[in-house]
């Protein structure tokens, strides 16, 4: 008799510490971690390389006056870009000249993925790699210039979120 009495104490012991446990827990706010923390946002070449840099070349481009002239295309990639992605800053390079002539700031165009950035803010839409081209418009006549290419630099600067 002893034993089932144990056993019935041992049930409602049990029992008790069950019912302090629930009662309890309504009583607390259980706090849960997850997620995944990643490195800032930063321009980077195709290979993923990190710059600060990006280089517009008119090597080698000679043509009619009434055409446009374009750089070579330059690859860069915003890593880690939000997914609703991101906005960018931008401002052109200016005061340039082909030799001795100077371009109009107007007719100096920054292109992404082959069309012109109209504005002063354009969109990056995602991490994958962009292709820039800097355009000497054909308003200017510019396509038979000669000489060295100039321009105070410009830069494309995104929002931090």
């Amino acid at each position: 008799m002893k034993t089932v009495s144990k056993r019935v104490l041992t049930v409602l012991c049990l029992a008790s510490l069950a019912v302090a446990e629930v009662a309890m827990a309504g009583k607390d706010l259980i706090l849960k971690v997850n997620g995944k923390i990643t490195a800032g946002q930063k321009w980077t070449d195709e290979n993923g390389n990190p710059i600060t840099e990006a280089w517009f070349t008119f090597d080698d481009v000679a043509g009619a006056a009434e055409r446009n002239l374009d750089s070579k295309p330059v690859k860069a990639r915003l890593a880690n870009a939000p997914s609703e992605g991101a906005l960018i800053e931008l401002t052109r390079p200016s005061s340039c000249a082909i030799g001795g002539s100077e371009i109009d700031d107007s007719h100096v165009q920054v292109l992404q993925g082959g069309e012109v950035i109209p504005g002063d803010t354009f969109t990056i839409p995602n991490s994958e790699i962009q292709t820039f081209n800097l355009r000497f418009s054909k308003d200017g006549r510019y396509g038979a210039k000669e000489g060295d290419v100039t321009c105070t630099d410009g830069v494309m600067t995104f929002s931090a979120t």
